[in-house]
């Protein structure tokens, strides 16, 4: 079901190494600098540019709208029973 999401759960997530793996690959605002990486496109102001669904559908399946990501899908694995977001 679509809806709003959890603002600081998400920032949490995002800025956790161990939980979410944003930085390895996206500036984050807030973050050390040498540990961002450069590869997918700064996350500055996703949350105002992307409604709940559409960041949602971004994480589940990126390559539906990037052909060529390197970004892997972020969702539910094969037999699990809830999404493994381990994720930005």
């Amino acid at each position: 079901a679509a809806g709003a999401g959890d603002a600081q759960r998400g920032a949490a997530l995002v800025a956790d190494r161990s939980a979410g793996l944003c930085t390895l690959c996206h500036v984050v605002p807030g973050q050390p600098a040498a540990l961002q990486g450069t590869v997918g496109p700064p996350l500055d102001g996703v949350g105002a540019r992307l409604a709940a669904d559409e960041l949602r559908q971004r994480l589940l399946a990126p390559q539906r709208f990037n052909p060529d990501t390197l970004m892997p899908a972020y969702g539910a694995a094969a037999g699990a029973s809830r999404p493994a977001y381990r994720a930005c």
